[in-house]
């Protein structure tokens, strides 16, 4: 889910970390507040103009998101039938389409679904805008101002890093693995596992590679020779910063507020 850091002039590029994490985590809580997808829906048409806004690779979303359709597709059809009518409140979402028995389809049940598959996909899109508009530094800046411990922040910051690292391992390798002959669509569960050996040796070896490659390069830098590490680029508030951090704080408000009175709901 996490996209590379791709340099930019946009104003989400030039707005500081916690101004983003604060706009990340007010979006993030209004896709839970409504059931509605409706709601979600509009999340989704604003997290979509983000990402045409900074010029993100649409291609690398779409490859994080093609291989959970069918997932999303079995979630839609799940909730379908196992939400009766009477777990529903506005009458467009009482519609049943089918039932027998303890078995319905119900309209609610196919919004319902809609719901989380709209939720699923801008988790994913906003958390691909926060990441490809901020550089990791400034993730470990703000780690080190929350107090804490360098050695955690430069474990987690390392991770999200090799993240779409080992994505492009992951392709490389499976591309020259098929190239030399390998088969991938083997039928049964143990016939695709051991189908795949090919590709997760040479991962495993890569990633041992590249970890220690690693530790050689912090030995040479001196990390943890000093007891406190300074950043080339500090990060600061500008007004426009807290114009963000005030807006989505009221937007917040408003989705409690609409929470609270029942509206959104199904």
């Amino acid at each position: 889910m996490f996209v590379d850091y791709y340099p930019g002039a946009t104003i989400i590029h030039r707005l500081d970390v916690r101004a983003k994490l604060v706009a990340f985590t007010a979006l993030m809580v209004l896709l839970f507040f409504f059931t509605n997808p409706f709601y979600n829906l509009l999340l989704a048409a604003f997290s979509t103009f983000l990402l045409y806004y900074l010029g993100l690779p649409t291609r690398k979303i779409s490859s994080i998101l093609k291989p959970i359709a069918p997932i999303l597709l079995i979630i839609m059809v799940i909730t379908a039938f196992t939400y009766p009518a009477d777990n529903f409140v506005i009458p467009v979402a009482k519609v049943v389409f089918y039932k027998k028995g303890w078995f319905e389809v119900t309209s609610g049940g196919v919004l319902y679904g809609a719901t989380l598959v709209l939720r699923i996909f801008n988790m994913v899109v906003l958390s691909s805008i926060l990441t490809c508009s901020t550089p990791l530094d400034h993730f470990l800046q703000v780690m080190k101002m929350s107090r804490l411990p360098s050695n955690v922040s430069f474990l987690i910051i390392t991770g999200i890093r090799f993240v779409p690292t080992m994505q492009k391992k992951v392709e490389m390798v499976f591309n020259a693995q098929k190239v030399r002959g390998a088969h991938f669509d083997e039928k049964g569960l143990f016939s695709r596992i051991k189908a795949y050996i090919p590709i997760m040796v040479p991962l495993l070896v890569q990633s041992l590679y590249m970890s220690d490659r690693l530790a050689v390069a912090m030995l040479n830098r001196g990390y943890g020779a000093a007891a406190r590490q300074t950043s080339l680029e500090e990060i600061s508030l500008t007004g426009l910063d807290y114009i963000f951090i005030i807006l989505f704080s009221i937007v917040t408000g408003v989705g409690i507020y609409l929470r609270f009175k029942g509206i959104g709901r199904l």
